[in-house]
């Protein structure tokens, strides 16, 4: 799993998530083909107020056809892909579709 560039900040993140990322890396790999790609950390303001990215608590993941393509997998294997992941990680995260990325947060104790 990488960065997407040098602005992506994955600092004082939750041990969850750095878990989460190797788990979702071998998961990447295997039914997308391509080595992971983090798209947002904690790295800028722009999230919503209360994100979970300013707690080192969520990331975004890539959802391209391939490594460089930037064309987006389709809604459905989005879905399809979201679910493999949530049976993956289990209930303790929250992971939701996005036009540009899958939003993968940590909620240890929470409503999916």
């Amino acid at each position: 799993m990488r960065t997407k560039d040098y602005t992506v900040r994955m600092s004082n993140i939750h041990p969850s998530i750095t878990w989460a990322i190797f788990e979702i890396d071998y998961t990447v790999r295997n039914f997308l083909g391509y080595e992971g790609v983090i798209t947002s950390g904690n790295d800028y303001d722009g999230h919503v107020e209360g994100s979970r990215h300013y707690s080192g608590m969520a990331f975004g993941l890539r959802t391209w056809t391939s490594e460089t393509s930037g064309i987006q997998l389709s809604h459905e294997t989005k879905v399809t892909f979201r679910d493999i992941l949530f049976d993956l990680l289990g209930s303790n995260f929250r992971i939701l579709v996005e036009d540009t990325h899958l939003h993968i947060e940590y909620r240890p104790n929470e409503p999916t």
